[in-house]
């Protein structure tokens, strides 16, 4: 059985993870700029690694709260790179048995635990993540 390792962070008031083989970068977002017709999938784009990257509306996608987040995760999906709006950043952890998932998010478990310990989050299904995006904002 192989580890795999999870970048863990707060976002929509949740506790989340991403595999750490798709994360990049963390940059604060200072201006957010507005895309017309983004049909609540994009909160806008943000200037990071030297172009604009689309920053995701991941409480909107998952059915969330929005929350108060001033850092940008950036990540790749399938040659995108997108942003994720995160609270925090908490640390690396690695996952024997990470839960699986067709849906956007799995259902909450302890993560990077041991008994009595871990933090109980979700992780997140990237290519559901951006399935759920391109059907919001490409025509049909």
């Amino acid at each position: 059985m192989s580890n795999s390792n999870f970048l863990l962070f707060r976002a929509a008031g949740r506790t989340l993870a991403l595999s750490s083989e798709l994360t990049r970068q963390v940059v604060p977002i200072e201006r957010i700029f507005s895309v017309p017709g983004a049909a609540g999938a994009l909160l806008g784009l943000i200037p990071a690694a030297g172009t604009a990257l689309p920053l995701v509306d991941l409480a909107a996608l998952a059915g969330l709260e929005p929350g108060r987040n001033e850092l940008a995760l950036i990540c790749e999906v399938a040659g995108e790179q997108l942003a994720l709006p995160v609270t925090e950043v908490i640390g690396v952890i690695q996952e024997e048995d990470a839960p699986q998932t067709a849906n956007l998010l799995s259902d909450e478990t302890l993560l990077g635990g041991y008994f009595g310990g871990g933090q109980k989050g979700q992780v997140i299904n990237p290519q559901t993540l951006l399935r759920s995006l391109q059907e919001r904002i490409l025509p049909s």
